[in-house]
């Protein structure tokens, strides 16, 4: 172009032609969108969120049932613990009353042994002393007939009348020394009869003493037995406890999640999802 030309060249101006046909495109198109079929949208549901969830409500749920279990449970093993140490502390009182019983009894037996022992003394004593004067007696008489004796025959200051008497009196010692000998193995019989009797009731007092000791030890061996097992069954009961509880929880999980999913499925209606796309959320999440 020559002097004085812009450069650029102004648009043209739309013909009435134009924004007809423009018009009616638009129009077109409208007419048409009312027949085409939607495309649905996707529901979006955070499943693990809804299972924690529902893991959470099934473990508040089912906790306390197992826990009054286990509860109940350890209640009964105190109880029967309480009742296996009352017996335990009445055979225990059992064996001190029967060791009381037979120490009383050996007591007993004590004093009517060392009590017949010293009567069958005194009477040994007695007896002996009633011979032995029964017999200085018949000695004296008898000294005194062979002593007249001798006298009549002017025998009683002769070597033989002398000897006579020597012998007679020699006799009566003799006599007197065997029963005084008697007499004392009589007594010494009774004493070790009497010692005898007291060593055997130490031994059996001993013997009381060791069979209380010893029941003693087995009953409190019994109780710990006893508590050892109560410790293992409650252990095992624990476990098995812990076992169903798991098993409860991962069953009521499961029901509770299908009801979340069923509530959240309801509440699209309200949310404006199209029938369709509730029953494609319904058919993915349930």
């Amino acid at each position: 172009g020559g002097w004085g030309s812009s450069g650029t060249s102004s648009p043209k101006p739309v013909t009435k032609y134009e924004d007809d046909y423009n018009k009616a495109y638009q129009d077109a198109l409208a007419s048409l969108e009312k027949y085409r079929t939607p495309t649905p949208r996707f529901v979006n549901y955070d499943i693990g969120a809804s299972w924690d969830k529902a893991r959470q409500m099934a473990t508040q749920a089912v906790s306390p049932i197992y826990q009054q279990k286990m509860t109940d449970f350890i209640n009964r093993q105190k109880t029967l613990l309480s009742r296996e140490k009352a017996d335990v502390a009445t055979g225990k009182s059992a064996l001190d009353q029967a060791l009381t019983r037979l120490l009383q009894d050996t007591q007993t037996q004590r004093g009517r042994t060392q009590e017949d022992t010293e009567t069958n003394i005194t009477d040994i004593n007695e007896a002996q002393d009633f011979a032995a004067r029964a017999e200085g007696l018949n000695f004296v008489a008898a000294n005194r007939a062979l002593t007249e004796g001798l006298s009549t025959g002017n025998m009683a200051d002769t070597g033989l009348g002398q000897q006579q008497i020597q012998e007679s009196q020699s006799q009566y010692r003799d006599m007197s020394n065997e029963q005084v000998r008697q007499v004392d193995n009589k007594i010494e019989a009774q004493n070790t009869l009497m010692n005898r009797t007291f060593e055997d009731l130490t031994i059996k007092e001993g013997r009381g003493k060791e069979d209380t000791t010893s029941g003693k030890k087995k009953l409190d061996l019994d109780l710990e037995r006893f508590i050892q097992d109560q410790a293992f069954e409650r252990d095992q009961t624990s476990k098995q406890l812990e076992l169903e509880k798991a098993a409860d929880i991962a069953q009521k999980s499961i029901g509770i999640q299908g009801q979340l999913v069923d509530q959240w499925i309801a509440s699209l209606a309200g949310q404006g999802y199209t029938a369709q796309e509730i029953a494609n959320a319904a058919s993915i999440y349930r």
